[in-house]
């Protein structure tokens, strides 16, 4: 006679042998792993929001089919960046990249011209168009910026690079706090000096002080030059309870200035 236990051995081992079968796959012995479930790419970071404006100004040359750009004076400036800048519509484009060529900003613009008039030998007037800058254009200026293209089409033009290092300057007169005359010149000059030696462009700018609770704008004295002083004629200067002047220098792409402050007359 068989024992008790045997068919209830027996049937322990079948529940048992139900219960593995229960966690295997369609093949005996492998293992089935739930479905791996997809994984979205994580989001690209938002671009870099822009800081100011970078200020391009060139000329673009008639006597070619196409127009080339042949020069650029370029100054990040530190005002609002959502300030609209108006220019001529046209078939260039100036675009700001970055150092992999990826594009931060851009502005498309047209050529500007002007006329002249003179004198023939006949004594005639002749009337012909002229090359004049084309609008200075305000572009977006986005930190990580290193080149400065213009194109037309997929053509590129012209391609500024931003070099290594920035220029320095320094005012030497007057002196800070020095008053500003009533009527006459007032001379100043300053130090500059670039590490890569990149040529230096110029500018003078002024602004008489508080406007309205604000400091008011900086307005261009003058511009595009070389030299490191300059004879200025403060009768051209509006008054103001706190005049100051700034030195802006450029070598292409990169900007310092030096700001001085002067007294009232």
């Amino acid at each position: 006679m068989p024992s008790p236990l045997e068919p209830r051995g027996f049937l322990l081992l079948a529940v048992a042998a139900l219960a593995l079968g229960g966690c295997r796959g369609s093949e005996p012995g492998v293992a089935t792993a739930p479905p791996a479930k997809e994984v979205a790419p994580p989001d690209p970071p938002p671009p870099p929001k822009p800081t100011g404006w970078i200020q391009v100004c060139g000329t673009l040359d008639a006597d070619k089919p196409d127009y080339t750009f042949n020069g650029a004076k370029i100054e990040e400036f530190e005002i609002d960046p959502r300030e609209s800048v108006s220019h001529l519509p046209g078939p260039f484009t100036m675009a700001l990249l970055d150092a992999a060529g990826r594009t931060l900003s851009k502005e498309e613009f047209g050529p500007m011209w002007g006329h002249a008039a003179s004198v023939g030998p006949d004594g005639t007037m002749d009337c012909h168009p002229v090359q004049v800058p084309f609008s200075c254009m305000n572009l977006p200026f986005v930190p990580g910026a290193e080149t400065i293209e213009v194109r037309r089409g997929g053509a590129v033009l012209e391609r500024y690079t931003r070099s290594r290092n920035a220029p320095q300057i320094r005012i030497t007169a007057p002196a800070a706090g020095d008053r500003l005359p009533k009527r006459g010149g007032l001379k100043i000059a300053w130090e500059a000096g670039d590490a890569d030696g990149d040529a230096l462009l110029h500018t003078i700018y002024y602004r008489a002080g508080e406007v309205d609770g604000g400091l008011g704008p900086w307005s261009a004295v003058i511009g595009d030059f070389r030299d490191t002083s300059m004879e200025l004629d403060v009768s051209l200067f509006p008054r103001g309870p706190a005049p100051e002047l700034m030195v802006l220098t450029t070598d292409g792409f990169n900007t310092a200035r030096a700001t001085l402050p002067l007294s009232p007359p």
